[in-house]
């Protein structure tokens, strides 16, 4: 089962805890969030306090613990908007949020998900895994790099892996399903349709996806957040389908 939280947010969390509170004050924290199950020793670190917390959260990954740590990040996140400046972790938790699904509601002051229904880190580390069991290892990472780069706020180059991970992904399985070498997604696209491999409508989309990964490419400057997010949810959406369906 994975974690709501990818370990790299709860590296940022962990920073950011340790960061915003002072030692009483993460003390109350832990309370309030009803953390007392998985609270380690006291007389230590904040960093080693909320980095041994959050890693029992993630070990435990019941739906319990998930609650914890959502409840953690939104009071973290809650503290770092309310001061006259913003910390610098803020923006880092936020863009290594928008990767797990969840986006940050300054004015409600809430957690709300990126797409309802949709628990991106789920559908992410599936695909990754996915795409490794069906041997293809090359495409499993250029797409980790594309979730890194996401979180990382690089959304240029998030595009970038995106893109190349279609490009390792849909030539490889009409290979695989018609024993010929193809050498581009548009031709692979082509020979999955006259092989009948392909669903109504699909031969356009994979070709529209592959188009829309051009446009305002990896150079930095040419894409934005809302645009990054969008072939994101594509990409994982599609190839997930695919993958799944054709290997």
């Amino acid at each position: 089962m994975t974690f709501i939280l990818r370990e790299r947010t709860l590296g940022i969390l962990t920073r950011a805890m340790a960061t915003a509170f002072s030692q009483g004050e993460l003390g109350t924290l832990f309370m309030e969030v009803e953390a007392r199950p998985w609270i380690g020793r006291a007389d230590v670190s904040r960093e080693k306090r909320a980095r041994w917390l959050l890693q029992a959260l993630h070990d435990d990954g019941r739906p319990e613990a998930e609650k914890v740590a959502l409840d953690l990040l939104q009071r973290v996140l809650a503290k770092g908007g309310s001061g006259w400046g913003t910390p610098e972790w803020m923006s880092e938790l936020e863009n290594a949020i928008e990767a797990d699904g969840l986006e940050w509601d300054s004015e409600e002051g809430r957690l709300v998900p990126t797409v309802p229904g949709l628990a991106l880190p789920a559908e992410a580390s599936a695909l990754e895994r996915l795409l490794v069991d069906k041997g293809l290892p090359i495409a499993a990472g250029h797409y980790r790099q594309a979730v890194e780069s996401f979180s990382d706020g690089n959304w240029a180059a998030a595009n970038g892996q995106l893109r190349s991970s279609i490009e390792a992904t849909l030539p490889e399985i009409a290979q695989q399903l018609t024993g010929k070498q193809i050498g581009n997604v548009p031709s692979a696209v082509d020979a999955l349709r006259a092989a009948g491999h392909l669903v109504k409508g699909e031969e356009e989309f994979a070709k529209g996806l592959w188009a829309l990964s051009h446009a305002s490419g990896s150079h930095p400057g040419l894409s934005d957040q809302e645009d990054s997010r969008f072939r994101l949810l594509a990409v994982t959406g599609y190839l997930r389908y695919a993958v799944e369906r054709l290997l």
